[in-house]
């Protein structure tokens, strides 16, 4: 009996929700006084698009978490590009790791705050890691992977 009834509440709620969504969509009747300011919604919906959503940065932060360990081998290319192959395995190893942590702390903080504006402004430039490992593999070898 008791499951009959929970069960019965829940369907009740479901279908008032409706209602009530319904009732929203309706323009509301106009009255004799003119409302003096009409409140601006926070997020554009007119203008809603998935760079500008907090799925975005949602998406970002996952990836750049996932992806940050690409940071280390662009680091070694970027370095090899400028000082030579030797310096560039040592003390790009380094200079790549210390990135590879900075992109997975960007990366945690974008999947924390993903419902924070801005949602189309990233932190690091390059946007992603593979970015960045593309674009400094192509300045050393004169390739890319795509």
């Amino acid at each position: 009996m008791k499951r009959k009834v929970l069960c019965l509440g829940f369907i009740a709620m479901f279908l008032s929700m409706g209602i009530c969504a319904y009732a929203a969509d309706k323009p509301a009747a106009k009255t004799a006084a003119p409302a003096a300011k009409e409140d601006k919604p926070l997020v554009d919906t007119a203008d809603m698009r998935y760079q500008k959503s907090p799925l975005n940065k949602l998406g970002r932060g996952f990836l750049n978490v996932v992806t940050s360990p690409e940071e280390i081998p662009a680091g070694i290319f970027r370095v090899s590009r400028d000082k030579g192959d030797f310096v560039g395995v040592t003390l790009g190893s380094v200079e790549g790791f210390c990135t590879f942590l900075i992109r997975g702390v960007v990366g945690i903080y974008d999947t924390v705050t993903f419902v924070v504006p801005p949602y189309d402004k990233p932190v690091m430039q390059p946007e992603y890691a593979s970015e960045s490992l593309n674009d400094s593999f192509h300045d050393y070898q004169g390739g890319s992977f795509n």
